[in-house]
């Protein structure tokens, strides 16, 4: 996988950039995310993803590796996974050009479905064939881990994809939320926090070290 391609992360239309703190985010305008992928899996599951190339997808290693005892999804079955991007509507998408075809599934060697942390919680998807960029899609950047300042506390980040409502309807429209960095002590605290009273059995080990953690801290929402 290339560190960067030429051209990668320029919004053809920018997103708003207030912090936003209501409750569902804000709906996503074509343009915003060039870089947002939807990869529809093989019974109706979803998942999102960042193109960082035209051959490869970065997602969730607990995609293809769930967790809570559900076994690894076996290689054939990766390889009817779908993914799109290039617009702001699933519906939209499905009918654009794009590709179908998953080649292969690289989950990052350190993550354990089997393991109660989400520890390396990373996987490349590599594409059959070469995604059609200028049908609205284009890459994200990947800068260097040593880049300095790139996790600095109170910096403004983006979370962006599609989800579900409270009925668990999907959402057709991708939709964002702008939010500010926090401190790893922060979050440690607030997961701790949270943990709290609960048996040993029902606590959940998502927050590890390494990770990036944003929010206002006054409630809203947080990622």
């Amino acid at each position: 996988v290339p560190l960067s391609p030429a051209v990668c992360g320029r919004p053809d239309r920018p997103p708003h950039l207030e912090i936003q703190r209501i409750l569902g985010g804000a709906l996503a305008q074509e343009g915003n995310f060039p870089w947002q992928a939807l990869l529809l899996l093989p019974k109706s599951g979803l998942a999102g993803g960042i193109l960082v190339s035209d051959r490869w997808v970065l997602t969730a290693a607990h995609v293809f590796w769930p967790k809570g005892g559900a076994a690894r999804m076996p290689a054939e079955r990766m390889r009817e996974v779908r993914v799109l991007a290039g617009r702001v509507s699933i519906r939209e998408m499905e009918r654009a050009p794009g590709t179908d075809r998953v080649e292969r599934v690289v989950l990052h060697p350190g993550y354990r479905g089997d393991s109660p942390h989400f520890r390396h919680d990373l996987a490349l998807v590599r594409l059959g064939g070469r995604f059609k960029m200028a049908a609205g899609a284009m890459p994200g950047c990947l800068p260097p881990a040593t880049a300095p300042g790139l996790y600095r506390p109170g910096l403004a980040a983006f979370v962006s994809g599609w989800g579900v409502t409270e009925n668990n309807t999907l959402l057709d429209q991708l939709r964002y939320v702008r939010l500010p960095l926090a401190e790893f002590g922060v979050c440690a605290r607030a997961m701790a926090d949270a943990q709290r009273g609960r048996e040993p059995g029902q606590r959940s080990e998502v927050w590890q070290e390494g990770m990036v953690c944003a929010g206002t801290g006054i409630g809203g929402q947080d990622s």
